[in-house]
């Protein structure tokens, strides 16, 4: 699996793209078009902490987020 650094991605990832895709998601969800299953909390006590992993897919498309 090849990994992407912040110096690849950002050049890329624009703020027309990133909303584009994110409204084209919420859409998607709206219409009943996804699969998005519970988020995962990982905890980290020692900083006061916590992050959620969340994962879903539009049906009749070939990525996932």
């Amino acid at each position: 699996m090849k990994v992407f650094g912040l110096a690849e991605i950002a050049p890329v990832a624009t703020h027309a793209v990133v909303f584009d895709a994110v409204r084209s998601a919420l859409i998607a969800h709206a219409e009943g078009r996804t699969s998005v299953p519970a988020p995962m909390v990982l905890e980290f006590p020692e900083y006061a902490g916590d992050t959620h992993v969340k994962a879903g897919h539009v049906g009749g498309t070939p990525t996932s987020w």
